[in-house]
């Protein structure tokens, strides 16, 4: 039988550099004090400093073009789509 796991448990559990090693978005954001910064994956932006990653709140911004914002489980979802298999976009 499966189990679920609490958001909190996942939160607790898993790094934000995690998801972004898993994902190889590391090399692309540059640290700064306590946050990553780099162009967004969510957009493909080009500008370095749109996309900011709060390490200790483990959620992430996008300041460009797509106002992306979340947290470590919305991450996938948001920047790859991931979904969209699941729920087909809309042609209409």
């Amino acid at each position: 039988m499966a189990q679920w796991v609490s958001f909190q448990t996942i939160k607790e559990q898993v790094s934000m550099e995690q998801v972004l090693d898993h994902y190889s978005l590391l090399e692309t954001l540059t640290q700064k004090k306590s946050n990553l910064v780099g162009p967004c994956p969510i957009h493909k932006g080009t500008n370095p400093t749109q996309f900011h990653v709060s390490l200790t709140k483990k959620n992430y911004n996008c300041f460009g073009d797509c106002h992306g914002g979340g947290n470590i489980l919305t991450f996938p979802l948001c920047c790859f789509d991931e979904i969209s298999c699941l729920f087909p976009k809309r042609t209409t």
